[in-house]
């Protein structure tokens, strides 16, 4: 069966509309909006451009679903309901790159005249009433009424009510077709895709990437098909395009993106001059990369212990270490905020070494106000798909305000050439790709955004724990970006062992210093490290990302303090 449009109807060029889908009377489909298969879109729908519309959605008369809006199979929007893309808008101030993604799952209504405002993920078979203003996430199954809306009862895939409290734990069925569903610390599931008695219901994500392609699918889509019409898979446009945005958002005046976070260490080190047994100051508690790429040029890394609060890197420790033989500091921006990088820069200029922050973690964050990246002679990043900015691979990027250091790392990562086949330098094959960089111009466009859900997120997680929980702490002027939410416990076994019975996915960063490695001991034998040593002990991280919802993050708190308080 093919599409029914309406005469009175415009569908833009560009538009997807999928088998048997039904534009009715004066509706408006825009040029980048994906809608599937068996839709009826009602008269007067308007359906904005970075717009994605599962199977099967019922959108009835005068309902607009504006761009960065996403909903998922057979959901059903009902007559006049209002969706919003910015949170605080005004006429005169432009602020279409503030939209705030909004997701609606599978199977969820929204009844006749409610606002769903941005930014909100509306839950599985979730049911919002008539007239409802949803300005927080829904969880699965809850029925929502009133203004703010609150939750009011469950409801069931046939959307009947069900005989659940809200909280706690209890069954029942669905009064029409007998389901079973299961409530179990406040989480609503049918029974089949309940755990065992003592767990909780639901698959949860450590880092929930689907989410985020589906809210940025449109854009991401649409950059790499761009790459694939022009062809230039290697140093295309995106690459100038994304060095440019980068440098502006960090302040540097250079950005030199390459092929990983590991690669852009490496590529540092070598324009700065480091050889075989040149010393480099750095943190025992990191990804082995960092001391890596150390290690490979022949260079020796001395390893200065941590702070007990914030897990990076002891400045005040830094200038007992430094030799004649020390060539630069290279300090780890952990878990998403950086080192004390005043007191570290003000070391390395009495004594006249570079700095090189490896802020893996880090891009987004600030300290004092200034971005991570840019806070000393050279910043690296990663874009690995797990960081708070991420491609689909591989990737990474170089920052400095040095012209000299900028030319030398463009060189460097083409193998040492100046020009082609002049070789001026010994380099590497340091590129990114074009496709990469296209992704990640993609997911710049929401990354403010989506750095703002992180620190909510995080702020939540501190409200719930309360003090009961000892966590990774924040240093004064920093603005983390929360790469990772990290707990530290003493019984770390049986708490994750714990959690795991829940289906609650946690991870541990990092379970055993660098020169306790055993490639890597020959380096660090005389390494007095304690509080690393107590922290690899003690270390764990929770779920976090900017799709994940309330309902998700109050019931990893509450296992948590359940399995910690045991």
């Amino acid at each position: 069966m093919q599409q029914a449009i309406h005469p009175s109807a415009i569908v833009d060029e560009g538009a997807i509309l999928g088998e048997g889908t039904r534009v009715w009377h004066f509706a408006h489909v825009c040029g980048g909006a994906r809608v599937g298969r068996g839709c009826s879109l009602g008269q007067n729908v308007f359906v904005g451009n970075e717009v994605v519309i599962g199977n099967n959605v019922r959108i009835q008369n005068n309902v607009s679903v504006y761009d960065a809006v996403t909903i998922q199979d057979d959901a059903f929007c009902g007559p006049s309901m209002v969706f919003t893309n910015v949170y605080n808008p005004r006429s005169a101030i432009p602020r279409k790159d503030q939209y705030r993604p909004t997701l609606v799952r599978r199977g969820a209504t929204l009844g006749a005249n409610s606002t769903i405002v941005c930014g909100t993920t509306v839950g599985q078979y979730a049911f919002v009433a008539a007239g409802a203003v949803v300005n927080r996430d829904v969880p699965d199954f809850a029925l929502m009424a009133g203004v703010p809306a609150r939750q009011i009862g469950w409801m069931s895939r046939f959307g009947e009510r069900l005989d659940l409290p809200l909280r706690g734990d209890a069954e029942t069925t669905c009064p029409h077709t007998g389901e079973r569903y299961v409530l179990k610390n406040g989480v609503c599931a049918l029974a089949e895709q309940a755990a065992p008695a003592g767990q909780s219901a639901g698959k949860m994500e450590f880092i929930d990437l689907k989410s985020q392609y589906q809210a940025l699918r449109p854009q991401i889509h649409a950059r790499m098909q761009t790459v694939l019409d022009h062809g230039n898979y290697i140093m295309g446009p995106e690459v100038q395009e994304l060095e440019a945005h980068l440098a502006e958002y960090t302040g540097a005046s250079d950005c030199v993106t390459v092929a990983s976070g590991t690669e852009a260490l490496l590529i540092a080190l070598m324009a700065i001059g480091i050889e075989p047994g040149d010393e480099v100051i750095t943190t025992p508690f990191s990804f082995i990369a960092t001391a890596e790429v150390i290690v490979l040029l022949g260079a020796i890394p001395v390893f200065v212990d941590i702070e007990p609060d914030t897990c990076n890197i002891n400045a005040a420790l830094i200038e007992e270490k430094i030799t004649p033989r020390t060539r630069a500091i290279l300090p780890v921006s952990l878990y998403g905020q950086p080192a004390d990088m005043d007191q570290i820069n003000a070391v390395a200029k009495r004594h006249g070494l570079f700095v090189i922050e490896d802020g893996a973690q880090s891009f987004g964050a600030t300290y004092k106000g200034r971005k991570s990246c840019s806070l000393s002679t050279i910043g690296c990043t990663s874009f690995f798909p797990s960081k708070p900015l991420g491609c689909y691979g591989d990737g990474g990027a170089i920052f400095t305000s040095d012209a000299t250091l900028a030319q030398a790392m463009r060189e460097i990562r083409i193998h040492g050439q100046s020009g082609r086949y002049v070789h001026t330098r010994v380099g590497v094959g340091g590129r990114m790709d074009t496709l990469q960089c296209a992704i990640v111009l993609a997911k710049l466009e929401r990354f403010d955004w989506e750095l703002a859900q992180r620190r909510r997120i995080a702020a939540r997680y501190d409200e719930l724990f309360d003090g009961r929980i000892d966590v990774v702490r924040q240093r004064p002027g920093c603005a983390s970006v929360f790469a990772q939410y990290t707990i530290k416990v003493a019984n770390r076994a049986e708490v994750q062992a714990e959690l795991r019975e829940r289906n609650i996915p946690v991870a541990v960063h990092y379970p055993v210093p660098i020169p306790m490695q055993p490639a890597y001991a020959k380096h660090g034998p005389s390494a007095h490290i304690p509080v690393a040593e107590e922290m690899a002990r003690s270390v764990m991280s929770l779920p976090m990302g900017p799709y994940m919802d309330d309902a998700s993050l109050e019931r990893v708190a509450a296992a948590v303090l359940h399995a910690a308080g045991r």
